[in-house]
């Protein structure tokens, strides 16, 4: 080992920035890319979990207020800029100081890897502004930062054929006492349905719920899945959720994350993570809210329908949209700027997912299964039944003046899909 890998491996002082080959993750963890960012200068500022899709493969050391460049690796992002205006090739420099990324000041990591985040919606493209280490003069360079994996690319197989398996993830926050009860209601639910699919198999389904529902322990779920090319990926989420502006450019779903006890989840991350299993299908569902950060959602308590209890419910049309479709599939429960309303029992559970696993009992046994049919029936109904459930509540002695003040501000409650990009496979 060299003199210079050896300060790499032992200097404390010294990031790795999206560098796997210097930071490795635990085996199994949830990926390389995977970073803790505090949103904030509070102790108490939340901490997101981000996944960066892009990196510019270079170390830098941070100092109060500063990043200096410390090694920048040959070949990489770093070493292929152009200086604006100029129009000539440049690259960084051990000792160059940068001082923003897209016109975002980097003075300390976090800003550093959230700057990289939001580059994905630009695929990569950054401006870096840097002091020159050797003239002192201001600088700026436009890049591309490489891409990590294959995760967020979106795109359909157009050759695919008939799934041979289908691999689920169901995610719960149970051990929520707002929402808890529903919540596992709502698990045991889709479980049947999954259970019921053709040449289903013991460890096919992954559950990540109560106190085990962290951002981390997601990512790492997820990394350790195996998908073969030919399989489905399903992913099921009931939790609390909203949207952050300042996270929407270049996200179809505006900035959605899970609100989560250990820190938020982007919305873009977990997909961008289910996408790098590299599955010819896949699909996220979600029954949370989507209204802003800021705004903290009532749940009712009245218990709604009954529980399933047979072990296992065939659906042909369920078993129909998983092995005969390849894309992406990306559905929130709730519009933008909705709440996800909730009945906090195991009779009941989030609204959206009692009415879609009702669209699918009620899903004639010989007709085809259609995705965008599935979102469009399943929010007429949803939209119907919270109509039915506001009115109620309204004139409720009972209700909580509280509860009676949201749901009155909220006119409506339908599904939104923020990516629906599927073909029907060949026979």
């Amino acid at each position: 080992m060299t003199k210079l890998a050896t300060l790499l491996l032992t200097a404390t002082a010294l990031v790795a920035l999206n560098l796997p080959a210097v930071a490795q993750p635990p085996v199994n963890g949830p990926g390389e890319n995977v970073v803790g960012v505090r949103f904030g200068n509070s102790p108490d500022s939340p901490t997101k979990i981000l996944r960066l899709e892009y990196r510019m493969r270079m170390l830098a050391q941070y100092y109060p207020g500063r990043m200096v460049v410390h090694t920048v690796y040959p070949g990489g992002p770093a070493t292929k800029l152009t200086a604006v205006g100029a129009n000539q090739p440049s690259e960084l420099e051990p000792g160059d100081v940068v001082t923003h990324v897209d016109g975002a000041p980097i003075t300390n990591q976090a800003e550093y890897h959230r700057a990289m985040f939001l580059s994905s919606a630009r695929q990569g493209k950054v401006r870096l502004t840097v002091i020159d280490g050797r003239t002192g003069g201001t600088v700026q360079f436009d890049g591309q930062a490489e891409k990590i994996g294959s995760g967020g690319q979106g795109l359909v197989r157009r050759d695919a054929k008939r799934a041979t398996k289908v691999k689920a993830l169901l995610l719960g926050d149970t051990s929520d006492k707002k929402i808890g009860n529903g919540v596992s209601g709502n698990l045991n639910a889709v479980r049947l349905y999954i259970e019921g699919l053709p040449g289903y198999q013991n460890g096919d389904i992954v559950e990540v719920s109560g106190r085990n529902m962290t951002g981390n322990n997601i990512l790492t779920a997820i990394n350790r899945l195996n998908v073969a090319p030919d399989e489905v990926v399903f992913c099921y989420v009931a939790c609390h959720g909203a949207h952050d502006k300042t996270l929407a450019a270049g996200d179809p779903s505006g900035g959605h994350f899970l609100q989560l006890d250990q820190g938020d989840l982007p919305r873009r991350s977990l997909l961008s993570a289910l996408l790098d299993r590299g599955a010819q299908l896949t699909v996220l569902v979600s029954d949370t809210c989507n209204a802003p950060a800021e705004i903290k959602p009532i749940y009712l308590g009245s218990p709604l329908g009954s529980p399933q209890q047979q072990p296992g419910i065939e659906s042909k049309a369920f078993a129909d949209l998983l092995f005969n479709h390849a894309g992406v599939v990306d559905i929130s429960g709730s519009s933008t700027g909705q709440f996800g309303w909730y009945t906090n029992s195991k009779e009941g559970g989030g609204w959206f997912t009692i009415m879609l696993m009702s669209t699918l009992r009620q899903w004639p046994a010989n007709k085809p299964g259609d995705w965008k049919e599935l979102v469009d029936k399943t929010g007429t109904d949803l939209s119907a039944f919270f109509q039915s459930k506001k009115k109620a509540v309204l004139a409720s002695p009972n209700a909580s003046e509280e509860t009676k003040k949201f749901m009155g501000l909220q006119s409506d409650q339908r599904p939104q899909a923020f990516t629906l990009e599927v073909v029907r496979v060949q026979s």
